[in-house]
């Protein structure tokens, strides 16, 4: 049996950038319904990680998406998700602060190792969020689920940014935010 050095690394550091972009996308989210078994939640990363490898295969690898393609994704991956999946979550909606908080941190990984082109938009979070001083009491990613409430956000950092393209902005103000 020969082993194949280099698609085990690829393997692996694919594992690794899952695990990293769902802990990132749903830590905080609470995104499942109370009555959850262990495996329909495994069921579910698994198909919402077979759907993000598709959509960046077919679309983020090969070249620049565009703005307009890249909020279409995330409005489209929220509701297949919440129509496949709506049994398991709360209030049965895969919310598009979370489901834009999976596409684009999983894009900022693989861009970051040279897998795709850069990006068309980022993360937000909370650091983004106080970045731009759009945070107020009730402010919270994780809750956003109108997509005119994500493009408000982008065109807010979009000012900031100036001639910056998005993604190499807040990778700055990450690296800035991040603890040492």
């Amino acid at each position: 049996m020969e082993i194949n050095v280099q698609e085990n690394k690829e393997r692996y550091i694919s594992r690794e950038i899952w695990l990293l972009t769902v802990s990132g996308a749903f830590q905080r989210a609470r995104i499942y319904a109370h009555h959850v078994s262990p495996k329909r939640k495994a069921e579910f990363r698994t198909d919402v990680r077979s759907y993000l490898q598709k959509l960046v295969q077919e679309q983020y690898r090969n070249g620049p998406v565009t703005a307009s393609t890249h909020i279409q994704n995330i409005q489209d991956l929220c509701n297949q998700i919440s129509s496949k999946f709506g049994d398991l979550l709360q209030a049965k909606r895969f919310r598009i602060g979370v489901g834009q908080k999976l596409l684009n941190l999983h894009l900022k990984y693989l861009w970051c190792l040279n897998k795709i082109e850069m990006p068309p938009h980022f993360p937000i979070d909370r650091i983004v969020l106080e970045e731009l001083k759009i945070l107020g009491p009730n402010t919270n990613w994780t809750k956003f689920d109108d997509i005119e409430t994500y493009k408000e956000v982008i065109a807010n950092a979009e000012k900031t940014a100036k001639d910056l393209p998005l993604a190499e902005w807040e990778l700055t103000v990450f690296q800035r935010r991040s603890p040492q």
